[in-house]
């Protein structure tokens, strides 16, 4: 995803911004923009927002939930500003659209241990994975297929 010249964000978060830009992630954004805003796919839309953890010092953190818009990038920004032995807790997991984050904490040194039950006003399951290099193990499958939950 192209990202625009930005004013709303921290400027401590450069650093990390140039280097997930460089990454160039395969995001899956879509050509329809609502869609993708309502899913939190649009990085470029909310490095504000995600940038906020840098409001802390590099290591405060104990836990980060991430249960909001552009997980991609707020996930990326709690990996590297999070607490060595901390916890990362991506709501929602079970989208394929996550699947680049996934991957990177995984790269990253982070195990990964999924929760599954019923969804809010659903009765299709949802999973809630809680990452931390604490654990040393992570699951047999590391990419969400497409077409598992919806998006």
């Amino acid at each position: 995803m192209l990202f625009r010249s930005f004013s709303n964000y921290k400027p401590e978060a450069q650093e990390l911004l140039d280097e997930f830009i460089r990454m160039e992630l395969p995001l899956p954004c879509s050509t329809d923009e609502k869609h993708d805003e309502i899913h939190g796919l649009m990085n470029s839309e909310f490095v504000g927002y995600a940038s906020m953890i840098f409001d802390k010092p590099k290591g405060y953190f104990d836990i980060v939930v991430i249960d909001g818009m552009a997980r991609v990038l707020t996930g990326f920004f709690a990996a590297n500003m999070i607490k060595d032995d901390g916890y990362i807790i991506l709501d929602n997991s079970d989208r394929w659209v996550y699947n680049p984050l996934q991957k990177y904490l995984i790269e990253k040194g982070f195990g990964r241990v999924d929760i599954w039950g019923p969804g809010h006003g659903s009765n299709r399951e949802w999973c809630t994975s809680f990452y931390s290099k604490r654990f040393n193990f992570i699951p047999n499958q590391i990419e969400r297929q497409i077409g598992r939950a919806h998006v």
